[in-house]
């Protein structure tokens, strides 16, 4: 997507479908070009070719696949093709598995992977195909949410992405989507992690958040009604104010709930190892804070002050953080038995 429009057109209707076809077809080597571009997964991509060339692995192959839907969906739905068909990950597996020294496979998932790889697993299990695979490695995977998964979700505020598209339309965008739901923190991290998701400062536009969960969030219970404006604590915003929280849907809330209810429940099966890689030093965000803020308008030949809720991103110190997970939510898997 290169401007707003292209975004807007990524957006699934009430229904959960999408109005305009949308297909996949590549992993993402590299964005634009040099010298403005970046890579991304083209020196892995590189990497794993070399060792195919030298013999240490049969094969490999990338998944593309649509993200906008529920990692179940995804893996129950299949990958739609330029062609019209649809590639399913658990065929791919087998395929990959059948030209395997070993008859099994390695899976590397990285990010939102991750979760896709779980509920793979969940699938494979039911129909007695988990020892297809061997290996899991999981690298920066929000497995329990991340806290900026839900402040995108509430506010559309992405550094890059708000070079081309405005993070109040970014923001309703991913309101739609259910993976985006998935990347928000759900019930095992409010059981783990100490740090506190939201703070709010007294004053005329935050006081009924004040009223409403106190000086801060710090259980799935308020994030719950933070998300959904329960109790009514704001009005919903403009696309153009981006500061202001915007009420997320009860619906699609409920489905990623449901979801990570089997994905965090989820335990490697004997004879699958799963290592976690949580990052690579990269800062992200690990509270949210909000306050009023007093814009400046304009009215008439006058200036006035319009108080408004603004949001400001809390950066912890970068230790195990990989530029959008913190510690809890990528390595909840850290002592769940199976996993190494």
């Amino acid at each position: 997507p290169l401007e707003s429009s292209d975004v807007r057109d990524l957006a699934l209707l009430p229904d959960g479908t999408s109005p305009l076809t949308v297909y996949t077809r590549d992993i993402v080597d590299s964005i634009l070009g040099l010298p403005f571009g970046f890579t991304v997964h083209k020196k892995f991509m590189e990497y794993l070719d070399g060792l195919k060339t030298e013999g240490k692995i049969a094969d490999w192959k990338g998944y593309p696949y649509d993200w906008r839907y529920d990692v179940f969906d995804v893996v129950d739905n299949g990958a739609l093709k330029e062609n019209g068909s649809r590639e399913y990950l658990i065929d791919v597996v087998e395929e990959l598995a059948a030209s395997s020294k070993n008859g099994k496979v390695a899976i590397v998932a990285h990010s939102n992977g991750g979760l896709v790889a779980k509920a793979l697993m969940v699938r494979l299990e039911a129909q007695g195909k988990a020892d297809l695979v061997d290996k899991i490695v999981l690298i920066a995977s929000p497995q329990a949410g991340t806290p900026k998964g839900m402040f995108s979700l509430l506010h559309g505020r992405e550094k890059l992405l708000n070079f081309i598209v405005p993070a109040g339309v970014l923001r309703s965008v991913l309101a739609t989507l259910p993976g985006a739901y998935s990347l928000a923190p759900s019930g095992m991290y409010f059981e783990q992690e100490s740090e506190k998701l939201a703070e709010f400062k007294s004053g005329s536009k935050t006081d009924a958040l004040v009223a409403a969960f106190g000086s801060a969030i710090d259980s799935a219970v308020e994030a719950r009604g933070f998300a959904l404006n329960t109790p009514e604590t704001r009005s919903t915003p403009t696309e153009r104010d981006s500061g202001t929280p915007l009420p997320l849907s009860p619906e699609l809330i409920a489905k990623t709930e449901a979801t990570h209810a089997i994905l965090d429940a989820w335990v490697p099966p004997a004879g699958v190892t799963v290592n976690e890689i949580a990052g690579w030093g990269q800062p992200t965000v690990s509270t949210g804070s909000y306050y009023t803020l007093n814009k400046t308008c304009l009215l008439g030949i006058f200036f006035c002050s319009q108080p408004t809720i603004e949001y400001k991103p809390l950066t912890p110190v970068p230790i195990a953080h990989a530029g959008f997970v913190i510690s809890y939510g990528v390595v909840a898997g850290e002592d769940v038995t199976g996993a190494d």
